[in-house]
């Protein structure tokens, strides 16, 4: 997890549009605005602002927005791996709790962002075969 987060931070960092960039990598994994701004605390329309490049996001912005990215993807993927060894729901669920117990006030969330974006993924894949 901490190398992507530095992987995705220096994307962003020599990015020419930031905002762009930033909006791109969150669509990328099916995360609206709204879900982003509550695990950030800010308001949807800041997220708005930064992806308009109406304003530039700070660093301590960049490595918090990269946490939560690489924590939603981290847990898709542990999703796809319990997935194909027949692991029960739950499992995933569980495993990640445990891999990262001192984020309790938000892993729900991370869960719930990660869980509808990985079945709205399969979804996708599914419809093209």
């Amino acid at each position: 997890v901490e190398n992507y987060i530095k992987e995705l931070a220096g994307e962003i960092v020599i990015s020419a549009n930031k905002g762009r960039k930033i909006k791109e990598i969150r669509e990328s994994l099916g995360i609206t605005q709204e879900s982003i701004s509550r695990l950030l605390n800010l308001r949807r329309e800041t997220i708005s602002r930064i992806e308009s490049n109406a304003i530039t996001p700070n660093l301590k912005f960049i490595e918090n927005f990269c946490r939560i990215i690489a924590e939603v993807k981290a847990f898709r993927e542990f999703s796809a791996v319990c997935e194909k060894s027949s692991k029960p729901i739950g499992f995933a669920n569980v495993m990640f709790k445990a891999t990262f117990p001192e984020k309790e006030d938000e892993i729900e969330e991370i869960i719930e962002i990660a869980t509808k974006s990985y079945e709205k993924k399969k979804e996708k894949i599914l419809r093209r075969l």
